[in-house]
């Protein structure tokens, strides 16, 4: 046996895997709140960007933990974060 190295992948082959292991980790989701704020981060000490107040399907397309949520965030794929806790599969 010999011992080859291992060839690394380029950055744009890892970015390029990346967004594949994100884009089959979609979750459509709809809003169990009269206003659910969207943050520009996973966490309420991120600035509130913007709120979803219709029932709409949106979907996630990551999740983190971060602070004031239980269930932790979604980021979802318009943009923005969302608190897990206030969001229920579609």
């Amino acid at each position: 046996m010999t011992d080859k190295p291992r060839r690394k992948h380029s950055v744009t082959h890892q970015n390029k895997l990346r967004r594949y292991k994100q884009i089959r980790h979609q979750i459509p989701v709809h809003a169990h709140a009269d206003a659910l704020n969207i943050r520009s981060g996973p966490g309420t000490n991120y600035p509130v960007i913007g709120q979803i107040k219709d029932k709409k399907r949106y979907t996630i397309v990551k999740e983190k933990t971060g602070t004031g949520s239980s269930k932790g965030w979604g980021r979802l794929k318009a943009g923005g974060w969302v608190a897990r806790d206030w969001i229920k599969k579609a």
